[in-house]
């Protein structure tokens, strides 16, 4: 099995628990090969058994260069566990590059931050752009996606996008 780590910031806050910025990481390379947004954090968690956050300082410097300067210094990184979605991307991503003559190696991010977006991109996130509390956000991400080579029809209300 090939080396495939998964690194996020997590927070549980009033018994609810919140993970974002979750970095699916392929082999060695920190090259960001592509971006996927979803809307439900699935069935990951943590690696270590105390919630214990990543303290490897080489490790650090890289995750943190997915972080703006608000978070970077706010939240704590950790790494969690591959699910069956997580899988399922993996997949995914590794069949559009094997289509296209290259192996995966790098990154997928399933990033909230605009700036990280890099193609191949895949939207799995539902129905969940028409809901008036994620609206906005989604119509950004969606403004900056179908910019770049993409899958997707021109205008937000003709696509699917179907969870993997």
């Amino acid at each position: 099995m090939e080396n495939i780590k998964v690194y996020t910031h997590y927070l549980c806050k009033n018994k609810i628990e919140y993970r974002w910025r979750t970095i699916i990481q392929i082999g060695d390379s920190w090259e960001v090969r592509g971006t996927i947004f979803m809307k439900n954090p699935g069935s990951s968690k943590y690696v270590e058994p105390n919630i214990s956050p990543i303290e490897n300082s080489g490790l650090l410097e890289k995750l943190r260069t997915f972080d703006d300067t608000r978070t970077s210094l706010s939240y704590e990184w950790y790494e969690f566990s591959i699910d069956r979605t997580m899988s399922c991307v993996i997949n995914l991503f590794k069949a559009y590059y094997e289509t296209h003559g290259e192996q995966l190696s790098g990154v997928i991010t399933t990033d909230d931050d605009i700036k990280h977006i890099m193609s191949p991109i895949y939207i799995g996130w539902g129905n969940l752009w028409r809901v008036p509390a994620h609206k906005e956000n989604a119509q950004k991400i969606f403004s900056e996606v179908i910019k770049k080579p993409s899958y997707l029809c021109n205008r937000i209300e003709e696509n699917k996008f179907y969870h993997p």
